[in-house]
């Protein structure tokens, strides 16, 4: 069974922010590598959803978190 992972605002502005410094810094190519490896983490946290974490902006929601495979 897959599940569902979610990204936070805060994860998606983060993640352009690191784009931004690694081009700028190390180049197109160190950002398609790192990128891949972050797809390659997403990938293994829809199979393995417990070997996550919650985030603390999503812990203290007044939205409920919970682990699904129906979300």
């Amino acid at each position: 069974m897959t599940f569902r992972v979610v990204f936070v605002d805060s994860a998606e502005q983060d993640l352009k922010e690191l784009k931004r410094y690694i081009v700028r810094n190390f180049g197109r190519n160190a950002w398609q590598n790192s990128y891949r490896e972050i797809r390659n983490s997403i990938a293994a946290l829809k199979l393995f959803p417990l070997s996550g974490s919650v985030p603390n902006e999503l812990r203290n929601s007044a939205t409920p978190v919970k682990i699904c495979g129906h979300c």
